[in-house]
């Protein structure tokens, strides 16, 4: 727990299971087992899915980073970028990540998504408790947020359903 407490992440998570140190042991091990990228192999080309940035100008130099990174310091900034970056968004960055259509990403909550260059920034922020928001769900073959339709919600069809309703 102290890497992720370190680096911004004391969310309740942390601090529930802080008291059953078994149980934080394996949750640690379970979260060091998830991917730190994802590729959607989508119509129109790769849509690259990381939690906050791609920490590098162009996509394959990312992943082959992450695959094949030897020297652990390099390799912890690097998740560290992926994991926790706010640099493109606060600073509006236009930047487009090359040999990629698009990179979804998270971690930064704002009212609403948004596109800078080709990166799709989806939080929303409606896993606050005290916000009143709707989760992002985009189409995967639009890349664009799927509209509401009335009636009760169903997500799309496609292998890539991570979506939400928009004002």
């Amino acid at each position: 727990m102290r890497y992720r407490t370190r680096h911004g992440g004391d969310a309740p998570l942390v601090h529930r299971f802080q008291a059953n140190p078994t149980q934080s042991h394996e949750i640690m091990h379970r979260l060091a087992d998830l991917a730190v990228a994802i590729e959607l192999a989508a119509a129109g080309g790769t849509v690259g899915i990381v939690h906050a940035d791609c920490p590098t100008k162009v996509w394959p130099d990312f992943i082959n980073a992450l695959e094949s990174a030897h020297d652990e310091a390099f390799l912890e900034g690097l998740v560290e970028s992926a994991l926790w970056s706010r640099e493109r968004c606060f600073g509006m960055c236009e930047d487009m990540v090359e040999d990629v259509r698009a990179v979804v990403v998270g971690h930064t909550p704002m009212t609403r998504w948004m596109t800078l260059g080709n990166v799709i920034h989806i939080d929303t922020g409606a896993w606050m408790d005290d916000e009143a928001r709707d989760f992002c769900l985009l189409d995967a073959a639009t890349l664009r947020p799927v509209e509401d339709r009335p009636g009760p919600r169903q997500a799309p069809a496609g292998p890539f359903t991570m979506t939400s309703r928009h004002e």
